[in-house]
């Protein structure tokens, strides 16, 4: 949307994927000025507000309520351990977006951890596997079950400045950043003169086909 003039835009994120028809992390009907009945060459205000809704997974809603066991017989209270996690650094730790294995605030530096992005093909799809941990990008071409790649090795600067990952000890590189600086949840990729957009993508599922490739190796 930003492409196309827009400047007030708001991702809003829709946790609302019960059995997995519908793919983690794509875009819903996006509104303009509240309304999403509006047609190719309708003009609106620069500064009109867009709303980008994304399904996500009902499960990992931060505002789901918690089941909790029946304690009210219960008559014995117990004592933290010393040193233990408060609950709210507890959750903090636990709490990661749905393409990476940070938590949001880390995954903003774009220099740690894991980080998964895809574009969707007509015929196949395109994966980022970004994983500091390892100092590697993987780069998989996806197709029904079939996995085939590329491996780089991570040089300098980071997602939001930049990230230099070269290939075969310098044959070629490609850099990749963050689409917007802070903002995990899309990616440009720079290679060969070409700039293109990628998409955040499910961690846990970028991760599956890292398995399928090493398998076949």
């Amino acid at each position: 949307m930003k492409s196309l003039g827009f400047t007030n835009i708001t991702e809003q994120p829709l946790y609302d994927i019960e059995i997995g028809i519908t793919a983690e992390g794509s875009v819903g009907n996006v509104s303009i000025n509240g309304s999403t009945d509006y047609k190719k060459g309708d003009i609106f205000d620069k500064d009109a507000a867009v709303i980008v809704p994304y399904h996500l997974k009902a499960e990992d809603d931060p505002n789901k309520p918690k089941e909790t066991a029946d304690t009210s017989e219960a008559t014995v209270e117990e004592t933290p351990d010393e040193g233990a996690e408060s609950g709210e650094d507890a959750q903090q730790t636990k709490s990661t977006i749905f393409n990476s294995t940070n938590d949001a605030d880390t995954a903003k530096l774009g220099n740690s951890g894991k980080f998964s992005y895809v574009k969707r093909l007509s015929n196949y799809d395109l994966y980022y596997l970004i994983d500091f941990d390892e100092g590697a990008v993987y780069n998989f071409h996806y197709e029904q079950g079939y996995v085939d790649g590329t491996v780089y090795t991570i040089g300098s600067g980071d997602l939001n400045s930049g990230l230099e990952a070269v290939y075969n000890d310098g044959d070629f590189t490609v850099v990749l950043h963050f689409h917007y600086e802070n903002n995990p949840a899309a990616l440009v990729e720079h290679l060969d003169g070409e700039e293109t957009k990628y998409d955040a993508a499910s961690i846990d599922d970028t991760l599956k086909i890292k398995e399928i490739y090493e398998s076949n190796r």
